[in-house]
């Protein structure tokens, strides 16, 4: 119990210092861009509601990439005989249907909400620390960032897909096994929850989540089943394609 719970500390610590150190990287090179992320220019010191603002965005869109994956994994991994051409054709042709992604994404995306509630619970137990981020103040900046209308929102997206794999093969740095998944999350969860002066703010900025929520995990959703159906499962522990088919069948 100790040494599980040890791990679950680590995969959240390396989860928020790989996204810190990439969030830092980019906001710095987009300085010109969009000086807003900044509090202090000249000092390259991050404006820590924009930040924060990310580091939820993140958060939540990493845990329902990584679900995907594990679910395509099971389901594809599952199904992918290596004797049998025909069964491989057949799942290639079902995978390639709309319905599959949009269904796994539907329940990913019910999943990660209800994390967020759970994780809301477990956030009043947490000592605040440092300033905390105003409803208002929030609003405007989740407003501002993940309008899909907006350049930030474009540059921010293509930093999670390229630079932290959401739209292709997670990350080490950032993937979490699926046994420490869930209470990793809701610590995660927990930390940015604690930060709110009025808890409202995360539900709000779920909200306004929504829509490039739904543009972002689908894309993800495709990309899983479709990789996933392509190559035979190898033996246990797996690749790094197919480690989540074989975690997920233990």
């Amino acid at each position: 119990m100790i040494d599980h719970s040890r791990k679950e500390r680590e995969y959240a610590q390396a989860v928020a210092v790989t996204f810190n150190n990439a969030y830092g990287q980019w906001a710095k090179e987009n300085i010109e861009l969009f000086p807003e992320l900044f509090s202090d220019i000249q000092k390259q010191e991050l404006c820590i509601i924009h930040q924060h603002a990310a580091r939820y965005c993140f958060t939540l869109f990493l845990h329902t990439s990584q679900e995907i994956w594990s679910f395509a994994g099971d389901i594809v991994g599952g199904a992918v005989d290596e004797g049998s051409d025909q069964a491989n054709d057949i799942f290639m042709h079902l995978n390639s249907m709309s319905f599959l992604p949009a269904e796994t994404f539907r329940y990913c995306y019910s999943s990660t909400r209800l994390l967020t509630y759970q994780a809301l619970a477990l956030a009043g137990t947490l000592k605040e620390t440092g300033k905390t981020i105003p409803e208002l103040e929030f609003s405007d900046v989740m407003l501002q960032m993940f309008s899909t209308d907006k350049e930030i929102w474009k540059a921010f997206s293509a930093l999670l897909n390229k630079e932290l794999g959401l739209a292709g093969l997670p990350m080490p740095a950032a993937y979490v096994p699926l046994e420490y998944r869930r209470n990793v999350f809701k610590s995660l969860l927990s930390q940015l929850f604690s930060q709110f002066e009025n808890i409202k703010s995360a539900d709000d900025g779920f909200k306004l989540l929504n829509e490039n929520h739904d543009a972002i995990v689908g894309n993800v959703a495709v990309v899983a089943f479709r990789n996933m159906a392509a190559t035979h499962p190898c033996p246990p522990p797996g690749c790094n394609m197919h480690v989540y088919h074989h975690e997920h069948a233990r």
